[in-house]
């Protein structure tokens, strides 16, 4: 599984930089999870070739068979701060070699998934309960 996911990471970190080849600032285009696990999300980027600083930070999640994934506690609070900036790259690792493939892609998976519903549903108690990952399953999306 965590090979899987460092294939995945590996795969659109080269996309990215494919996309920003002509970029001036490209060289800030990097994958942070070998170096600060905790920061929420795998690769810092760019939303335009205009953008004058990074401005996105992308959560790549991967598969294989079925289409599920886990999202952290943590993943999920980074993205409710960053909102529109946020992204979750959904990978099929069992396409990942082929020519033609491209991820799915989220923008604010925070607000598209409702988060702060579920979040506000976990009942208050005198000592603190929360989730540690969400389950999500995609089987009905076409990738």
């Amino acid at each position: 599984k965590e090979e899987r996911g460092e294939i995945a990471e590996k795969f659109i970190l080269a996309e990215e930089l494919k996309k920003f080849k002509k970029h001036p600032k490209v060289n800030e285009v990097k994958k942070i999870s070998d170096t600060n696990v905790s920061a929420g999300y795998d690769i810092q980027s760019f939303q335009t070739l205009d953008s004058v600083e990074i401005d996105k930070f992308i959560e790549v999640k991967s598969f294989l068979g079925a289409k599920n994934f886990y999202w952290s506690i943590n993943e999920i609070n980074v993205a409710s701060k960053i909102n529109n900036n946020y992204f979750l790259y959904i990978v099929d690792s069992s396409r990942v070699r082929e020519k033609d493939y491209s991820h799915f892609e989220i923008s604010n998976p925070y607000k598209y998934f409702g988060m702060k519903n579920f979040l506000e549903q976990i009942p208050k108690h005198e000592f603190r309960i929360e989730p540690q990952s969400f389950i999500f399953n995609l089987e009905s999306i076409d990738f």
